[in-house]
């Protein structure tokens, strides 16, 4: 195994185990801009991460998001493999609704919007 591929399989294994604090139904409110007399409650069925062959696939499959929540959950989960935010804050910041917002959104670019179901 070469040095790179050992590295892949420790991000995935670190950017996977963000994702899953976020399997479930929670306040979504630290991780959105919130709209007035929207709700932030949302459940997440999915959220996972894949390695592909030059790039890294997000697939996050719930009932319904926030605006900006998807790049938000993306960018927060890139300051913690960064060492910007502590995992710990996340994991709070998903129990606490009064928790203040965690503003790391992911650039646009490179984001795709793959599928839409109802």
């Amino acid at each position: 195994m070469t040095l790179l591929t050992l590295f892949c399989m420790q991000l995935m294994y670190e950017l996977n185990k963000i994702s899953n604090i976020f399997v479930g139904t929670h306040n979504f409110s630290s991780f959105a801009k919130i709209e007035a007399a929207k709700n932030p409650i949302r459940t997440i069925y999915k959220s996972q991460w894949r390695k592909k062959r030059d790039y890294f696939e997000y697939t996050i499959v719930g009932n319904a998001f926030l605006r900006n929540m998807v790049r938000n959950l993306v960018g927060v989960q890139l300051a913690v493999v960064n060492g910007k935010v502590d995992i710990k804050i996340v994991k709070n910041a998903i129990k606490n609704e009064n928790s203040k917002r965690l503003n790391y959104l992911a650039p646009a670019k490179g984001l795709v919007l793959w599928n839409v179901k109802y």
